[in-house]
């Protein structure tokens, strides 16, 4: 061959095989509803999280990506309490009392116990969604 190149074919080849970059799977499993709600960093804690739950739940790349799939999901649930109680309302239903008692629809995170009272009504930051 001219340019002293004799296999060519073979020395591409080869310098390719060298370069391959393994990108690095992510391990960050979002686990939300579960027995708790947080991200894992191993799929048998998480497993266990989720064993005779309706847990949502997903492998991300990221801890970032992970964090954010429960806060949307957190929104998400949120968001579907807070339609159907503004249905409700606008259908004639009332408020039993201006008393806000959420503990009948929520279950104590294990994990979670630095704060063991809910927050009263006046303590909510409560924002409006933009009207449509």
């Amino acid at each position: 061959m001219s340019r002293g190149f004799t296999a060519f074919d073979e020395a591409v080849k080869h310098a390719a095989e060298n370069k391959t970059i393994q990108l690095p799977e992510g391990k960050y499993y979002a686990v939300a509803g579960g027995k708790t709600t947080r991200v894992f960093y191993s799929w048998k804690d998480a497993e266990e999280s989720i064993k005779g739950t309706s847990a949502c739940h997903e492998r991300f790349s990221t801890e970032q990506e992970a964090k954010q799939f429960i806060e949307d999901w957190k929104d998400a649930y949120a968001d579907t309490w807070r339609r159907a109680i503004r249905q409700a309302l606008d259908n004639g239903w009332r408020p039993k009392d201006m008393e806000l008692d959420i503990e009948p629809f929520l279950v104590r995170d294990n994990c979670n116990k630095e704060n063991n009272e809910l927050p009263k009504l006046e303590q909510l930051d409560i924002k409006e969604e933009p009207k449509q």
